[in-house]
């Protein structure tokens, strides 16, 4: 289990492994959305997170996962990846 430390933002795509290799934000870090719960609990609470995936759907429910672990500053990608190409996806 990793852990992860307080810094300024901590960008986290919960696509799938494949997915992240392919095309990811700089200076994001993976975390499917699979294996949030269990990572959360490592989580900095203090922290502020940005959670992405392709449409804005699962960082929601990452976002959602998170809150529910106490962990306060944290803001999913509305529209995801997607909407960063194509703002009118959003």
């Amino acid at each position: 289990m990793r852990t992860l430390k307080k810094q300024d933002i901590v960008i986290i795509d919960v696509r799938n492994e494949k997915d992240f290799k392919s095309n990811h934000l700089k200076g994001a870090i993976h975390l499917s959305l699979h294996d949030l719960t269990t990572e959360a609990k490592a989580m900095d609470k203090e922290a502020s997170y940005l959670l992405y995936c392709v449409n804005g759907y699962r960082s929601m429910i990452a976002a959602s996962i998170l809150k529910g672990h106490q962990i306060i500053n944290v803001n999913d990608l509305k529209g995801g990846i997607k909407a960063l190409k194509d703002p009118k996806a959003a």
